[in-house]
């Protein structure tokens, strides 16, 4: 016979239970702070930091005994967990081009031809923002060099990265990406 199941939970995790639940209202404040202004990978980590340790720090102060250790770990688990569903959700709103296009077609007064819906992409920026945009992240992580206008990966970053994902490719059978 099966004994009695205890349901409750530990303190770290019901702190992480709120963390999960304050964490997009503390992203929203980020966001909006003018210093991480159109820097969405920033905007994130900066939450996910400041929620990371004050679930931390929350959890130590009010635990009497001490937390045990398993009791820490499943409460940093949640967290992590709820925080990958939040960078999901978060990448697919912050560059979700795709969602852009059909933002572009709802704010236009009428029907777009391929070249209105490429000049009207990103209010007027065009569809070129988005290789600009990309090439420039490639830059910032040291994966391509640009000098005058050629691109070019990196030996140390971008030849392995490349290779890496070619390999990844093949083996998952993936045809076609990007």
């Amino acid at each position: 016979m099966i004994g009695p199941l205890d349901l409750s939970l530990s303190t770290s995790v019901l702190w992480a239970l709120a963390a999960a639940v304050c964490f997009p209202f503390l992203l929203a404040a980020v966001a909006r702070a003018p210093r991480f202004s159109r820097r969405n990978a920033l905007q994130f980590l900066v939450a996910s930091v400041a929620t990371t340790v004050g679930w931390a720090a929350l959890s130590y102060a009010t635990t009497a005994d001490g937390a045990r250790a398993w009791d820490l770990a499943i409460g940093a688990m949640l967290l992590t967990a709820t925080l990958i569903v939040y960078l999901e959700v978060w990448a697919l709103l912050s560059r979700g081009y795709t969602l852009g296009i059909l933002l572009t077609l709802y704010r236009a007064s009428g029907p777009l031809d391929e070249l209105s819906l490429a000049k009207n992409y990103r209010t007027g920026e065009g569809l070129g923002w988005i290789m600009k945009h990309r090439l420039q992240g490639l830059e910032r992580t040291g994966l391509v060099t640009i000098d005058h206008g050629r691109i070019c990966l990196t030996a140390v970053l971008g030849v392995p990265a490349a290779g890496l994902y070619l390999m990844t490719r093949r083996i998952l059978g993936l045809r076609q990406s990007g």
